[in-house]
């Protein structure tokens, strides 16, 4: 890493594990985000666990107050990712930037491509889903009527896993920006995400956690490009983050991983798979009745 970057990567006080991937004259700066980490606190308090340990201004999108010597005394927040999720995240210097960052958002002129682990394989390798989806509380559903909005993600089919774990990698593009768009059309689709939560397939999410170390949502952010307009000077600016040594282990043939799938029992694998395509029930628990 270069004397420039380690400085401001101090400047920045960035959080726990957070790194700075590029930066642009013009002021913006392309962070890499690791899981678990937030955009930003849910209250003004600074932490460590968010993408830059210091105070924040929900109204302004602003951290202030930065932790540490010699560090900025503020800097602006351009859009924000889901704490699960790892990868590519825009911050920058001014809130001239900001503004006009925020334009090119309204305007689509913003490139975000994401990839993601998956349950099952897609039918179809290119497709774009388009959903009507409202939030309600933490989750969103899906509805015709209300306040709904139009939800719409390109995919296309990368690869599936070595291991045969009936696990399918993902390029994910979303045409629009919905809270948890992904995450959410993911599930309704029939390819809910490894790892999450909210909307994954929890026995599925169950039988994995037995035989992986990483305890993660497998959705990362993997590029995004921003065609930008500061007064009359154009910036076009694009930053990648390579995809994690997580996806590309569970993802890779690893003879480990094998034993430890077969220690499920093969009438197991068959009632799991065939549940998956909806033949048979769950099993069910039958108590004893004494005589």
């Amino acid at each position: 890493m270069s004397e420039d970057i380690t400085a401001l990567e101090r400047k920045l006080a960035l959080g726990k594990g957070v790194r700075i991937l590029k930066t642009d004259p013009c002021g913006l700066i392309a962070l890499e985000k690791p899981p678990g980490i937030k955009s930003h606190p849910n209250d003004s308090k600074a932490s460590e666990h968010c993408l830059i340990n210091a105070e924040y201004d929900m109204n302004e999108r602003r951290y202030y107050n930065l932790v540490g010597e010699d560090c900025f005394d503020e800097v602006f927040l351009i859009h924000r990712l889901d704490s699960a999720t790892s990868g590519v995240i825009l911050i920058c210097k001014s809130l001239e930037v900001q503004d006009a960052a925020q334009e090119s958002f309204q305007r689509k002129r913003v490139k975000k491509l994401y990839q993601a682990i998956v349950k099952g394989r897609p039918r179809i390798s290119h497709k774009t889903w388009i959903d009507r989806i409202e939030r309600k509380g933490e989750v969103h559903v899906r509805t015709h009527a209300g306040d709904s909005k139009t939800a719409q993600t390109d995919y296309n089919l990368l690869r599936m896993d070595d291991n045969r774990f009936d696990l399918a990698l993902l390029l994910l593009q979303p045409v629009t920006g919905r809270t948890h768009q992904l995450r959410y059309q993911c599930k309704k689709h029939g390819h809910p995400i490894l790892g999450d939560r909210n909307y994954g397939d929890f026995s599925f999410n169950k039988r994995f956690s037995k035989i992986l170390e990483a305890k993660r949502l497998f959705l990362h952010a993997s590029s995004i490009e921003i065609d930008l307009f500061k007064g009359d000077r154009r910036t076009v600016f694009s930053a990648e983050s390579e995809l994690p040594e997580a996806f590309n282990q569970i993802l890779s043939f690893d003879k480990e991983l094998q034993k430890k799938l077969n220690t499920i029992t093969p009438s197991e694998i068959i009632r799991i798979q065939q549940q998956r395509i909806g033949r048979v029930p769950p099993p069910t628990k039958h108590r004893r009745h004494k005589k």
